[in-house]
């Protein structure tokens, strides 16, 4: 076992299903047990997976055009697709961001100042639009 973000204990000597579907998404985020099994994945299924993932591209960008202006996704806590910033960026097309815009997430904040440093490698960028 090692020690998760918050200090938990995460253990790399069984395959977790978060771990096993970054995995098949082609993230970072996963263990040799992870892969192991995620190899053994029948390939219709990992066709699905990826058909799943872009599903919720689509469905997230038609109810930002459709003016749905709030949206909350729970996932597993692990980063998955899209990291980059412009494909996060894309998911506020046709919308006004609110201040501070899409920043890494650390940096957003409602009324309570962000932390001093940031980690070079955060990835996970947030931001609020609306409808225009």
């Amino acid at each position: 076992m090692t020690a998760g973000p918050s200090g938990t204990p995460v253990d790399t000597g069984r395959p977790h299903p978060a771990r096993v579907h970054d995995y098949l998404l082609g993230g970072k985020d996963h263990y040799p047990v992870d892969q192991a099994l995620g190899e053994q994945v029948p390939e219709p299924a990992k066709v699905g997976v990826a058909q799943n993932r872009a599903f919720m591209h689509r469905s997230a960008g038609w109810a930002a055009r459709a003016g749905i202006d709030q949206c909350l996704d729970i996932g597993t806590g692990i980063t998955l697709q899209p990291r980059d910033r412009a494909e996060v960026a894309r998911f506020f097309d046709g919308l006004d961001m609110v201040d501070p815009g899409l920043v890494p997430a650390p940096r957003w904040h409602n009324g309570t100042p962000p932390p001093e440093t940031l980690d070079a490698t955060d990835t996970i960028h947030a931001g609020v639009g609306r409808v225009r």
